[in-house]
């Protein structure tokens, strides 16, 4: 599985940030913690550390969780003391496995969780999402979970034909998912923000952007031709020629919320099956 490489240099970083607390949450360590220290932004996404590094076999950028707000605090107060004596291992943020089968189909199942008291989100795996929707530890109750379908391969975006989709594009399959994830953990759509994540997209050439679906480096809308490269994604000009193109970036769309009272405890599978592609 091939990941895109990160800038270190460009209108689109902001190196050497700190953070005193408050701000971000360390998805590395065992348990939820407020991180202080310093961070840097690769368009407007936080990461831990002065600067961008580049990635070493399985070694990847630690992204920062941005602290929500959230009204399940009573949740945890509520919690009795006596009940954190036993041991616990903890609810670990952690990358996909993603199998060759997932690579075949185009897609894996992508499972997240939210720690209530401070409302930040985390990837984790299948065994931790199944832990938390047990509830058979007074420390799972501090968390929410969903899964959704993430798409990694495939055209970039949807293809039409006689105004119906014909292709299932990596972008809007996963704007879609996480707008069915979102009635389940609101505020979701705000820490998936990268939504061609893990993807390595077909390659396209001659494309033509109205200034809806890709913004620049400067964060600009971009309006104009435009190919795809496997690894790099979304580039200005209609073909990769080997000179060098700026990159560009989907526009991550907000998704409305669902009401409290529309929310529930895990969004049915069938509602996932219906997501084509």
């Amino acid at each position: 599985m091939r990941v895109k490489g990160r800038y270190t240099k460009g209108p689109g970083i902001k190196l050497n940030l700190y953070t005193k607390g408050g701000e971000f949450a360390d998805p590395t360590y065992n348990l939820a913690n407020v991180y202080t220290g310093p961070y840097h932004t690769v368009h407007g996404v936080p990461y831990k550390g002065e600067k961008p590094v580049g990635r070493k076999g399985n070694v990847y950028p630690v992204k920062l969780i941005p602290f929500t707000n959230s009204n399940k605090k009573f949740t945890y107060n509520s919690l009795k003391r006596r009940d954190y004596a036993k041991d616990w291992p903890g609810i670990v943020s952690t990358g996909p496995t993603i199998n060759q089968s997932d690579e075949n189909r185009g897609w894996f199942m992508m499972y997240l969780s939210q720690y209530l008291p401070s409302g930040e989100f985390m990837e984790i795996d299948e065994e931790q999402h199944k832990l938390i929707l047990e509830k058979k530890s007074p420390h799972t109750k501090l968390y929410s979970t969903v899964f959704l379908k993430w798409r990694i391969r495939g055209y970039l975006f949807d293809k039409y034909k006689k105004n119906a989709i014909d292709k299932f594009g990596i972008v809007d399959t996963n704007r879609r998912s996480i707008g069915i994830a979102e009635g389940t953990l609101p505020g979701l759509s705000k820490f998936l923000v990268d939504l061609v994540m893990y993807a390595q997209p077909d390659e396209e050439e001659n494309l033509t952007s109205d200034g809806t679906q890709l913004v620049d480096e400067f964060g600009e809308q971009y309006e104009g031709r435009y190919h795809v490269h496997k690894d790099f994604g979304a580039m200005i000009g209609k073909t990769h020629d080997g000179i060098t193109h700026g990159r560009l970036y989907p526009i991550t769309d907000f998704i409305q919320p669902v009401s409290e009272e529309r929310r529930i405890l895990q969004t049915p599978q069938n509602k996932y099956n219906a997501i084509k592609g």
